[in-house]
């Protein structure tokens, strides 16, 4: 028995959203494992499945693993090359912070309990943040770089969203050195420092660009989870009353896919491998 297709996802806003881009195409969205169990829950989900989808694969966050691109691309792979499809940004949190979002956050203010957190105060915050983050996204994708498998962290924090609670570039910088010698005598994960200081020049160097920041080019580039972490205390600040997550949930909730060129074309992807299976 068969059934149409099915994508896998990361985590519950992945499937949120994965779901509005492929709305009334008939697929089935699954929330599954994070990115290092996606393949092994695909297999076990899969091998005891009495329906097999006609096609399937697994919608992922770009994160620090995959190049980043100037253009808007999203990863589609040839059929040798695995059932994986990448994000264009970081991660799926990174589409939820435009200034859209936050209007459209703002118009459901009926009360006006954020009378003062208007859209230029969001936008002056969140450059702001981004700003501050420089140095440290420049670190964390100089590790992704040059790392050999995607296991080596690329933070020395417990993880994307728990902050450095210094950003400057000297102290990122020293903390990345130190991850690569680490790594480099116990088990030569990552190669050299050269390598590293070279790519944290060319990542910093793009971040430092009036252009990035004009164009919010921040917000493909740098782990929302990391925006998040400040801009959530920065916006408390402007009004006490104001909810990440409620702000996040309502980005969810209005959602337009229509709105970003990678995830076009996804949902165009999907229609092409469905009227493939319909021939």
């Amino acid at each position: 028995m068969t059934a149409s297709g099915l994508i896998f996802v990361e985590g519950k806003n992945d499937a949120r959203i994965i779901n509005k881009v492929i709305d009334g195409l008939g697929i089935t969205v699954r929330q599954g494992a994070g990115k290092f169990g996606q393949k092994a829950y695909m297999d076990g989900f899969l091998a005891n499945s009495t329906v097999a989808p006609n096609f399937y694969f697994a919608f992922r966050d770009r994160d620090f693993d995959y190049p980043m691109y100037e253009f808007t691309e999203l990863n589609i792979p040839s059929p040798d090359k695995g059932k994986v499809v990448v994000s264009h940004r970081i991660t799926i949190e990174n589409y939820l912070l435009t200034p859209k979002s936050f209007l459209k956050f703002k118009d459901l203010d009926r009360q006006n309990k954020f009378k003062d957190l208007t859209i230029e105060v969001y936008c002056k915050v969140v450059e702001e943040v981004a700003r501050s983050l420089a140095s440290y996204q420049a670190v964390r994708h100089s590790l992704g770089k040059i790392r050999d498998r995607n296991q080596v962290s690329t933070t020395w924090t417990t993880g994307s969203g728990d902050v450095p609670s210094t950003l400057d570039a000297e102290t990122c910088l020293a903390a990345g050195r130190k991850m690569v010698e680490d790594y480099r005598l116990k088990a030569e994960e990552i190669s050299d420092l050269e390598r590293f200081e070279s790519a944290y020049e060319e990542f910093y160097s793009r971040f430092a660009s009036e252009d990035f920041y004009q164009h919010l080019k921040f917000l493909e580039w740098f782990q929302a989870k990391d925006i998040i972490n400040i801009l959530s205390k920065r916006l408390v600040a402007h009004s006490p009353q104001f909810s990440m997550g409620t702000f996040l949930n309502v980005a969810i909730e209005q959602f337009e896919y229509s709105e970003f060129e990678d995830l076009v074309a996804l949902r165009s992807h999907v229609e092409k491998l469905l009227n493939t299976e319909a021939q």
